[in-house]
């Protein structure tokens, strides 16, 4: 794609090279045929020193705009390549809450919301959706790695953790997509400005001012359920790595019986009935 764009905008200037350039050969011929049918004009001096002039004011603008449209191909040319080397976007390309498939793109979706809506209601939010992806990452490098101290990845001990761990991941996924989901809908400016008249009219509230700030707030209390789960997938997993860093060594029965991981397996249970 890129290079088809690149290949329209060259032939754009090749295509405004040749108009000008035609245009100014056209017209010093045309000078040139006019002033040589003109009797005795070669005998005139004067005649001829302005025919002279004429052809070398034509010979300057005829460089003179060839330069000029070279310069600007060539300062937007730069600006292009000053905007790739140094990282800056020319275009981004907005994510679909339905692509969202990783925890890498989840957060990418929070920081394009934050940016593009400016939104002050659901900012804290959706940074603490971040911070948690993030967290998770990290912790999930840190569990992983202590099991394959003791396990090889076949076995089944290290399945059982896996699959616990994998599920967390699931979740923090989906409450992160189903979330910027929800908020693709929400009107801000509404919101606040519902919220001005609430405070304006105190006890005094119409039904249907009532009525709509109640629903704006369904949405304030789902992305406040979504971190809270993921936070306390985060603090449960935290306690299974101090579990993991205690024993010495366990077989599937002591792992199915490790109080972290009935906790977690508990609380994933309860979200996938949440959800």
């Amino acid at each position: 794609m890129d290079r088809n764009i690149k290949k329209g905008k060259n032939n754009k200037i090749n295509k405004k090279l040749l108009r000008f350039n035609g245009i100014m050969l056209a017209d010093i011929l045309g000078l040139f045929i006019v002033l040589m049918s003109i009797e005795g004009f070669r005998e005139r001096h004067l005649f001829v020193s302005l025919f002279m002039t004429a052809i070398m004011v034509s010979i300057l603008i005829f460089f003179y705009g060839n330069i000029k449209i070279i310069a600007g191909y060539l300062k937007q040319l730069r600006n292009r390549v000053d905007k790739q080397k140094f990282g800056i976007p020319q275009e981004r390309q907005e994510i679909k809450p339905g692509d969202m498939k990783t925890l890498d793109e989840c957060a990418e979706a929070c920081e394009q919301y934050i940016k593009t809506t400016k939104s002050k209601t659901f900012a804290p939010n959706l940074s603490a959706m971040i911070a948690q992806s993030d967290r998770f990452k990290r912790k999930k490098a840190t569990i992983t790695g202590s099991l394959l101290e003791r396990f090889s990845d076949s076995e089944m001990s290290y399945s059982k953790f896996t699959s616990v761990i994998d599920n967390i991941e699931k979740i923090i996924i989906f409450n992160t997509r189903s979330l910027v989901t929800r908020l693709i809908s929400f009107d801000e400016e509404e919101y606040e400005s519902l919220l001005h008249r609430s405070y304006a009219m105190g006890s005094g509230n119409d039904e249907v001012t009532k009525s709509r700030l109640g629903i704006y707030n369904e949405y304030l209390d789902y992305a406040k359920k979504a971190v809270d789960i993921n936070e306390n997938m985060l603090i449960k997993l935290d306690a299974l790595v101090l579990e993991i860093a205690k024993l010495s060594s366990f077989d599937v029965n002591d792992i199915n019986n490790m109080d972290a991981i009935r906790e977690l397996e508990t609380l994933i249970q309860d979200t996938k009935l949440y959800k």
